[in-house]
């Protein structure tokens, strides 16, 4: 009697454990086959940023078809540790000397940036004091480009009631220098960038 009791026992036990690696089985083949959804904060659409993303998204899931990046654009790099730190994105690109809370942490360091002043041949700007006096387009408010030339502007003692600063999106500030309406512009921005580049080929800029 005790005998069958423990054989009972003992195939009841057996079926379960089969069970449960049956269960786990089919867990582990779901998540093998789930995608997993990053979401990425950059910059604004026709900048350097969002297009650095979109790279990136495109080879991350050409390695790996079960990792989807989305990216997202952004005003500024408050807005990307904003998103960030409430959990409405994953990863964000910002400037290495942004200012970030215990929350966030740096994973990589992705390109160098350095800051570009680009000006018209005939606006007599042939050294970081002489805009004073004239007019410079900067970044978007609130971008990195835009809060760097402020350091700038410090470091080196500018009058700022002497600078006349235009804010512009990135296309139409190219577009205004070009054009005339400005007499220099201000990006920190990586070497070799391709708008940059397209804008120094006109022999009116330097």
């Amino acid at each position: 009697m005790k005998e069958s009791i423990f054989r009972k026992s003992s195939i009841f036990a057996a079926l379960g454990s089969i069970f449960l690696i049956i269960i786990f089985a089919i867990l582990l083949f779901q998540d093998n086959k789930r995608i997993h959804t990053l979401v990425l904060v950059t910059g604004q659409k026709e900048g350097q940023y969002y297009a650095f993303g979109q790279a990136l998204s495109k080879v991350v899931h050409n390695h790996n078809h079960r990792i989807k990046i989305e990216v997202i654009e952004s005003n500024d790099p408050q807005e990307n540790l904003e998103l960030l730190q409430g959990k409405k994105a994953e990863l964000a690109l910002v400037q290495s000397d942004t200012i970030v809370n215990n929350s966030t942490k740096a994973i990589a360091f992705l390109f160098p940036e350095v800051f570009h002043l680009m000006v018209r041949q005939d606006a007599g700007i042939n050294d970081i004091s002489d805009i004073e006096g004239k007019r410079i387009a900067l970044m978007s408010k609130g971008s990195g480009s835009y809060n760097m030339f402020w350091r700038l502007q410090e470091h080196y003692q500018l009058d700022v009631e002497q600078i006349k600063t235009i804010p512009l999106p990135i296309t139409e500030a190219h577009q205004a220098l070009e054009d005339g309406e400005v007499d220099g512009l201000f990006r920190v921005v990586s070497l070799e960038n391709p708008a940059v580049i397209q804008l120094l080929r006109n022999p009116q800029i330097k």
